[in-house]
Formats: structure tokens, sequence, C-alpha cells
């Protein structure tokens, strides 16, 4: 199971759409096409050069880069990360659906996946600074893995989401 860090826009602001929808969503602008229809990134590249023609091709693969995993790499089963703009917490939360489009839905929201999220977001003083560096990644959606990441955060939530430990931290780094 993958961890995957998503944000709820620049500013947070669609942070508790998130968490009343029981959704994530992709956000980005006016792109109202079905992603799970394209064959490859290419594909989405292209689709990216008609949605947003004045962005350079190294903007359009930077977007690719993160839109594709939405629709085509996370799983049901596979935890997200969403950090708080408005609180210093972090809301985690799994994946329960496949990719979902909505041609008719409102600009930004075309793009879904339910959510389970938990009842009570996780305090950022819980998470080990190197994880924190991770979440303050500057993708708006981008699988978290580095350090151990994943492993460490499954401990975590096995362990009702109790502060990670120095000692397992010193742990997991000593086994890279």
């Amino acid at each position: 199971m993958a961890v995957w860090l998503v944000r709820a826009g620049s500013q947070g602001q669609f942070e508790q759409k998130f968490l009343q929808d029981k959704k994530i969503y992709l956000t980005w602008d006016d792109l109202n096409i079905r992603l799970d229809s394209l064959s490859n990134r290419e594909d989405l590249i292209h689709a990216l050069e008609e949605y947003y023609p004045d962005a350079k091709y190294k903007k359009q693969t930077n977007h690719a880069s993160q839109i594709w995993p939405f629709a085509h790499a996370m799983q049901q089963g596979d935890l997200v990360i969403l950090p708080s703009k408005t609180q210093p917490v972090i809301y985690v939360g799994t994946i329960t659906s496949n990719y979902t489009y909505d041609a008719s839905a409102q600009n930004p929201f075309y793009h879904w996946r339910s959510m389970d999220w938990q009842q009570n977001p996780v305090p950022r003083t819980h998470f080990s600074q190197d994880l924190l560096y991770s979440f303050g990644a500057f993708m708006t959606i981008c699988r978290i893995t580095r350090n151990n990441a994943e492993e460490r955060i499954r401990r975590m939530e096995t362990g009702g989401w109790q502060p990670e430990t120095r000692n397992q931290t010193t742990d997991n780094q000593a086994s890279k």
C-alpha cells in the first residue's frame, strides 16, 4: 500500500470540501477531460497543452507527473496525507474508490476518489521532522517514499497515531 500527499488547494481553500465530501479531488482549474481514457503520460501532456497552451513544456510535464498518478497509480487501500493549512494537524485517510470523472461537476471538482478519513487529525508534532519535510513537498500530489516513510506511517497508524519515537526513526534510518 502506498502513501500519497494530496493538497486541498494552494491556500487550503478546498480542505473542508475534501473532508465533508469524504473525497480527494484533483483541483486543476478547467481540466474537464476523462483522464482514465488516456493511455499514457504523453497523451496527457498533449491534452494539457490544449487546455493550457501558454504553459511551457517543462511545466506541462511537471503537472502530468502529478495528475497521472491520481487517475492511474492510486489504489483503493492507499493512505492519503492531507496537511492542513489552517491548523497544525495532518488529516489521514484511506482511498475507498477507483478514480471517478464527472463532466457535469463544478470546476475544478471533475476528478475525485472517495475517502475514509480518520475521525481525528494527527498533530504535526507526532511526525518526525523528515516526514514533515516530505509533507511540505512543493507538489500538489506525490507519493511519499523517502526515509522508509510508508512503513513508518503504517506503523504509526497501527499504533493509534501516537508520536513516532526517536528510536523508531533511528532504527528505520539505520536499516536503509
